[in-house]
């Protein structure tokens, strides 16, 4: 297991099983990587037209070909979002069926707990019409009485009358999952979020690079253009290609070809050293963002020896662990479960 190992979809479910001999995974930056999934909240879904678009370069002639995906997803909301609502996807059941997230509430739990919540409910409204008293025992009662049956449905009701009574003013369709999450403020949202949206990706106008980062907006000197949370693959050997051999109708490495004939198309959006096995690799659409380099004349907006617009920085004023993590050792870093981050600068130009 490694973290990344977390982020990957299956190839065959993204309709991307023609890219590989064998079933591949498939890494999903923005929506597939940074939405949570919360069985009883989710509220986008992926559009079932799969786009898949290889017109910007010929297979046959182009060197760029195959550089870059030429499969692109598109996740549209499955119900009215209010402003400030955190957005969910469906990991699905089997994501969850993990050890690791067995007490995680399923879809399945949070309808049994609407059903139980109007009983009790209705229960509590005859009690208090009938001038008896409503007090925290009842809640703990009704809970241990639901944990024999699902304690994953009884996680989800509070002991303390208070509280279910609080429970009771959130969303009036969605109030047992909405009171399992936080709701900041679009106030808050405001002052601590980041930016996702300053740059859209279009056709680069540099030959050979596929697609590109454009600024949607005006984008000071020195501000940030876009976050971008850092995945770490541990072993960069683990992107390594091999000849394939059919062994009892199942692919598997030649064992007498051990030399790699490539590597995973992964690689070109990751950051590494030569002396590193680590690899980080940007989870948001930082990886549009193209090379661009005075030293060479790539030509589009970046010939003419204009150079970079835009540097990469450590998030140290945006991330406050940023310093404890860049003094970690290889070792420590495996263990850490939050993604590092960096950000990135622009000036007026257009392209980055």
């Amino acid at each position: 297991w490694s973290l990344y190992s977390d982020y990957v979809w299956a190839a065959d479910l993204e309709n991307m099983f023609y890219e590989s001999k064998s079933s591949g995974s498939v890494i999903s930056v923005m929506l597939g990587s940074l939405a949570n999934s919360h069985q009883g909240l989710v509220n986008i879904e992926e559009k079932e037209d799969d786009i898949y678009d290889d017109s910007m370069l010929h297979r046959s002639i182009d060197p760029g070909a195959g550089a870059f995906s030429y499969h692109a997803r598109t996740w549209v909301a499955s119900m009215d979002i209010d402003a400030g609502e955190e957005i969910f996807i469906d990991y699905s059941d089997a994501y969850f069926n993990r050890e690791k997230l067995k007490h995680a509430p399923r879809k399945t739990d949070f309808e049994q707990g609407k059903k139980i919540l109007d009983e009790i409910t209705a229960f509590l409204e005859r009690k208090k019409d009938a001038g008896e008293k409503v007090d925290d025992a009842d809640l703990s009662t009704f809970k241990n009485i639901v944990s024999i049956y699902s304690e994953r449905t009884a996680s989800l009701f509070p002991t303390t009358y208070s509280s279910f009574m609080e429970m009771l003013t959130a969303k009036p369709t969605d109030q047992l999952p909405w009171s399992t999450v936080s709701h900041p403020s679009i106030e808050w949202i405001t002052q601590n979020g980041i930016c996702l949206d300053n740059i859209a990706m279009e056709r680069s106008t540099i030959t050979q690079a596929g697609n590109g980062a454009f600024a949607r907006r005006f984008i000071g000197e020195g501000q940030v253009v876009t976050p971008a949370p850092l995945l770490q693959i541990m072993n960069r050997d683990t992107l390594k290609m091999y000849k394939l051999v059919e062994v009892e109708d199942k692919l598997v490495c030649d064992e007498n070809d051990t030399e790699p004939i490539g590597d995973q198309l992964l690689l070109n959006y990751c950051f590494g050293h030569v002396e590193s096995s680590l690899l980080l690799c940007p989870s948001s659409n930082a990886i549009i963002i193209n090379h661009c380099s005075d030293r060479q004349d790539w030509g589009g907006q970046c010939g003419g020896g204009k150079g970079p617009n835009a540097m990469y920085r450590w998030a140290t004023d945006w991330d406050t662990n940023t310093e404890e993590w860049l003094s970690l050792s290889l070792e420590e870093m495996q263990e850490v479960s939050i993604p590092f981050m960096f950000r990135m600068d622009v000036n007026t130009k257009e392209r980055l």
